[in-house]
């Protein structure tokens, strides 16, 4: 499809934005509800506001959301597809739900992060993530590999790191004490646990 640009930084959309093309690139001066939206390219939104969705998101390539630090980002359909690197700018409390697997880029988060699949997959990590509140992180199941989580770039979780579910996990926290958020038994890490 084309590239469709809406960048102009006195955009107003009150209602849902369903946008289907190549690269997309949105600004909104308020808070944004996304809709059905495809990009078989990169994404990228800036919101001066809460980003949420009433409708699945299938994205080929990057995706890039700036909401600002106090703003949360609640992108928890299970249907959720991102090819590409998920990268968050700045936002407060952060879901980022998907189908089968995620990358996470670089990212600066002020409060807590969630991150769920809704079947067995991996997360990963393209770039160094930063969250200021606690970290949960469900790789929709615990084989050893198809569940992999591997977030192994230089982080900062300044929370406990919980593990819902993963095969191998690994998790490093830039050097810091890493505090886990639930116990980890067999049922909820299938393969080998680095920290």
């Amino acid at each position: 499809g084309r590239d469709v640009t809406v960048s102009d930084s006195f955009n107003s959309f009150t209602g849902a934005v369903s946008i289907s093309g190549g690269a997309i690139d949105l600004e909104n001066d308020r808070a944004t509800l996304l809709g059905a939206t495809t990009a078989t390219s990169n994404f990228a939104l800036d919101s001066n506001g809460a980003v949420t969705q009433n409708a699945d998101l299938s994205i080929t390539g990057t995706t890039t959301i700036t909401a600002g630090s106090g703003n949360d980002i609640t992108l928890d359909d299970t249907a959720n597809t991102f090819t590409d690197a998920v990268g968050i700018v700045s936002g407060n409390n952060v879901t980022l739900d998907a189908d089968t697997a995620i990358i996470l880029a670089a990212s600066t988060i002020t409060g807590n992060l969630e991150v769920e699949l809704s079947s067995a997959g991996t997360i990963t990590d393209s770039g160094v993530i930063t969250v200021g509140g606690t970290t949960s992180l469900d790789a929709g199941g615990v084989g050893d590999t198809v569940s992999d989580i591997t977030l192994d770039d230089s982080h900062t979780f300044t929370g406990d790191v919980t593990i819902l579910q993963g095969g191998n996990v690994t998790i490093n926290d830039n050097g810091s004490a890493l505090g886990l958020g639930a116990p980890v038994t067999i049922s909820t890490v299938g393969g080998d646990l680095t920290l």
